[in-house]
């Protein structure tokens, strides 16, 4: 918290310029002006014109910390030792440098160590840190620390004080942590409708950074396409790849062609989806960027299964698995065997899919997306097999996963490979379970949007 008194404090020197009151203590910015008041001077006659009015601002406003020079021309003018406001300056310093460290410490996911640093910095009687920018960051410790209903009051306040005070940055910051925080939690309608308030906020910033903006698309479109909204997701990529195609930032316009080219195909827009496929691997391999590159070589593999042509994506896997395997990335290579696995099976190369399909889980993580994604495609191997028992245990097997980690859409893909098996079996109740399952999935998703929606 911050101890600044008004400006119309009475502070009373000694011939020496000595600081005689008791008043409450005053940053340097907040001394400096009230000596400055004190002595009935305007910012610009302060210093003669040897320091802009400009700079002074930024110091009464504790935005700037004036070099010596600067401290020892004001003190003149001001009629006090430098020495007493040089020891602000110090005082600023320290406090910024443990603000610096608590905000490392988060980086790398130690709230506790963090969360305590931040209180202390809560504690000090004359503060250069701003109560809510502190908030801000304790809510992501508290959130590391478990506790995120306490994060959440956090978030509040701070959001509260960005829409009275109109601070857009400290808004567009404090929506999108907490668009964050409902994502972690499985909350995606809440998540969208923060991170589009996110989106009000910086967009009302002056001149806001083109890649700040990208940043929070970006997360908008995610949460879309996971409500099964496409139109709404291609429509902000849209927005997004028009406000980058003709700026500097090279890596962000290859990430949304990247991701235009998966939309375009949740859309049927075979021609776009490669186009902005085909886009991403040439601009991802012209900027150098080998672990990008092989992820757009893997999508553009994908997009070429999506819209019907299998034998062009299995001829560029080989590569991809290798390339995978070479940077040890064990998730991408288990992902690139079972996209294989499902090209051979729409090739009708059964026994190859299942051996693409062993190698796929031997690398797989137990219980992740990928291993969910495992299972789905042996289900479907198993099923053109004429192996219905298998198949449902498999696909069950993948429910488990994917469900609990909020991948409702790709949960009722699964639910509709799942019930006509049980039909296949006779075992008409199961079928029907699985059938409602589908229903109230459909209804969830409806739900969601009706409530992203409502939201916004």
């Amino acid at each position: 918290m911050s101890f600044i008194t008004h400006e119309c404090a009475i502070v009373i020197h000694n011939e020496r310029g000595m600081k005689m009151s008791n008043e409450k203590a005053l940053t340097l910015g907040a001394k400096i002006r009230s000596l400055r008041v004190a002595k009935g001077l305007t910012q610009g006659e302060l210093t003669k014109g040897e320091i802009t009015a400009g700079l002074i601002s930024q110091i009464e406003s504790d935005r700037v910390a004036p070099s010596r020079r600067v401290i020892t021309l004001l003190a003149t003018q001001l009629g006090v030792n430098p020495d007493e406001l040089m020891s602000e300056v110090v005082n600023r310093s320290l406090q910024m440098q443990k603000l610096k460290e608590a905000r490392e410490l988060l980086q790398t996911g130690s709230g506790e160590p963090a969360a305590d640093m931040l209180e202390e910095l809560r504690r000090v009687p004359v503060a250069y840190v701003p109560e809510m920018e502190l908030n801000l960051e304790l809510a992501r410790a508290k959130e590391l620390m478990g506790r995120l209903d306490d994060a959440a009051r956090l978030y509040s306040l701070v959001e509260s004080h960005a829409f009275v005070t109109n601070d857009c940055q400290l808004g567009a910051n404090c929506m999108s942590r907490q668009g964050e925080l409902h994502v972690g939690q499985g909350r995606i309608s809440l998540a969208l409708y923060c991170f589009k308030r996110a989106l009000s906020f910086a967009s009302a910033l002056n001149a806001p950074p083109a890649t700040a903006l990208y940043v929070i698309r970006k997360n908008i479109i995610i949460c879309s396409y996971r409500l099964g909204n496409i139109s709404a997701a291609l429509t902000y990529a849209t927005e997004a790849y028009g406000e980058l195609k003709h700026t500097s930032h090279r890596t962000e316009l290859a990430e949304i062609c990247h991701i235009l080219a998966v939309l375009h195909v949740g859309s049927g827009n075979r021609e776009q989806a490669l186009a902005f496929s085909m886009d991403a691997v040439n601009m991802y391999r012209s900027l150098g960027m080998d672990a990008q590159h092989i992820d757009a070589k893997m999508n553009y593999a994908i997009v070429l299964r999506e819209v019907g042509d299998h034998e062009s994506a299995l001829a560029l896997l080989p590569e991809i698995i290798v390339e995978y395997y070479a940077q040890s990335r064990n998730g991408a290579t288990a992902n690139a065997w079972t996209e294989r696995a499902a090209c051979e099976l729409l090739a009708n190369r059964l026994e190859d899919a299942s051996r693409s399909l062993e190698r796929a889980l031997a690398i797989a993580v137990p219980e992740s997306i990928e291993h969910a994604e495992v299972l789905r495609v042996m289900g479907l191997i198993q099923t053109a097999l004429e192996q219905p028992e298998p198949a449902i245990t498999a696909f069950e097997r993948a429910l488990a996963i994917l469900l609990p980690k909020g991948l409702i859409a790709t949960g009722q893909v699964v639910l509709e490979q799942l019930a006509p098996l049980y039909e296949l079996l006779g075992n008409s109740e199961q079928a029907i379970a699985s059938y409602s399952r589908i229903g109230d999935l459909r209804a969830q998703i409806e739900q969601q949007r009706w409530a992203a929606h409502v939201l916004a």
